[in-house]
């Protein structure tokens, strides 16, 4: 049985469009913006956290005395 271990591949981070009208549909634009800026962000540093425990050290490869 073959397990692989990977990250999870990075997809191109969307934000929604705008064309707001007054200073509500600005305000709620921002809104929307911020979370999908948080979205990008977490799924970024989900991928970093992942090649880190993958490029850490694992004991399994080390000689012992």
């Amino acid at each position: 049985m073959l397990t692989v271990n990977g990250c999870p591949k990075l997809t191109p981070c969307r934000f929604p469009a705008s064309s707001p009208q007054t200073n509500g549909e600005l305000n709620n634009q921002l809104d929307e913006t911020e979370a999908a800026l948080a979205d990008c962000a977490d799924q970024v540093d989900l991928t970093i956290a992942c090649q880190d425990r993958a490029d850490a050290p694992t004991g399994l490869n080390q000689k012992r005395e």
